[in-house]
């Protein structure tokens, strides 16, 4: 996005199980004729048993006529639409809580040391635990008003004691407890499990100028939380001061990544731990040569690596600032003075080439199918560029007389 306008592109691809992806979904929808605001999604394809599609439509519905005064305030009314008792499917939900407690509880045995002692294994499950909770902990809680006793009351017996047997066999309660305990730390904070979605919201509120983005991510329900939140991105827009033009990928964003920075995050990964290695391997050398008291080797090890850290973190950084000044800053240069067409055809371009990308290193094309692109400036409103259906609209032209007669019913 520039000042000008911000171009939308999704692909049409989603995985089914984990052997089998359609190539036939709307990712990419127009919020109506009143606003001039997109909604995207990625990752799952749907709420507690509710399709996006359906449900963003009937948002649309839901507000009519209504216009936003900023994209800010769309995001927060669709927030509040999801918490609705419409979207309440008992069934539905509860299989997500459930999905969302076996994914964790998997995550920690996989940890766990295989010993068939039940004493070591019980004492694993409690030292994995307490040296998580500082990560846990320092996770934002998505509300204050849900307790423990609560939590407790309304899982423990009925589903999560179950599943605890399950997956680790018999557990002493105290053990249970802690595990209980974990749960709900999780359950309450901002913490995006697999299943997660992505719901992005773009374009302009009637008091915008520029555009902005606004991305949540929503990750279940029960009947005491809805765990949706603003994501790490937040809100980013367009300003007069500092950001003139912006590229932003959600979902799969690697290959966006490597052609914005010249390099992905998985290569700087690769290249901090290579780095480590090579240092502390080297440290460690010298020291065994020239140290001769073994305690004396212990301490300055432990002093060596941490300056190590420091260099790695040092070097990590810098190819960052490099690649954004030599790589990112150009391409935005560029990205700030193009014209409507051609930012819709970078962002066309982007996805077609994570898809062929996909094509070549995985099993799944996970991304793919038609792509949807769409414009929207102040002036103009939104525009397809692009945009598929699933029907001929030369054999469904009362198709469009409906569309038609129902804008007009919401004009008044």
């Amino acid at each position: 996005m520039n000042r000008q306008a911000i171009a939308l592109a999704a692909d049409s691809a989603v995985t089914v199980g984990k052997k089998r992806v359609w190539k036939g979904m709307n990712k990419l929808f127009s919020l109506g004729p009143v606003n001039d605001i997109a909604i995207m999604v990625y990752n799952s394809a749907d709420f507690i048993g509710y399709p996006w599609e359906i449900i963003i439509k009937s948002f649309r519905t839901k507000i009519g006529s209504k216009s936003f005064n900023s994209v800010s305030e769309c995001a927060d009314s669709f927030q509040k639409f999801l918490a609705d008792e419409r979207f309440h499917l008992d069934e539905s939900i509860v299989k997500s809580q459930l999905i969302f407690f076996v994914e964790i509880l998997d995550s920690l045995k996989e940890r766990l040391p295989k010993t068939p002692k039940k004493i070591e294994k019980r004492n694993a499950i409690k030292e994995i635990i307490k040296s998580e909770m500082d990560t846990v902990d320092a996770i934002d809680k998505i509300t204050n008003s849900y307790d423990f006793n609560d939590f407790c009351n309304e899982y423990k017996n009925s589903s999560i004691d179950p599943l605890i047997k399950d997956v680790f066999g018999a557990l002493p309660k105290s053990i249970t407890l802690v595990i209980l305990r974990y749960l709900y730390e999780m359950w309450i904070r901002k913490f995006r499990s697999p299943y997660f979605t992505g719901i992005i919201f773009a374009g302009y509120g009637k008091g915008e100028y520029f555009p902005c983005v606004v991305a949540l991510a929503v990750d279940g329900k029960d009947k005491h939380i809805l765990r949706c939140w603003r994501d790490d991105k937040g809100e980013m827009s367009i300003s007069i001061g500092k950001d003139k033009s912006m590229v932003l990928a959600f979902g799969q964003g690697d290959i966006t990544e490597l052609f914005m920075e010249g390099t992905e995050r998985s290569t700087k990964t690769f290249i901090s731990r290579l780095i480590n290695r090579i240092l502390d391997d080297k440290s460690e050398r010298l020291i065994n040569d020239y140290i001769a008291d073994a305690d004396e080797r212990l301490v300055e090890l432990v002093r060596q690596k941490q300056d190590n850290r420091i260099i790695s973190d040092m070097m990590s950084k810098e190819l960052t600032k490099f690649g954004r000044r030599k790589v990112a800053h150009p391409i935005l240069e560029v990205v700030r003075a193009l014209p409507k067409e051609e930012l819709a055809a970078m962002a066309r371009a982007l996805v077609e080439v994570t898809a062929l990308r996909r094509k070549m290193d995985s099993a799944l094309e996970s991304v793919g199918g038609p792509v949807d692109v769409a414009v929207i400036s102040k002036g103009d409103g939104l525009i397809w560029i692009d945009r598929k259906h699933y029907f001929n609209l030369e054999k469904n032209r009362d198709y469009l007389d409906r569309k038609k007669s129902l804008r007009r019913d919401d004009d008044g």
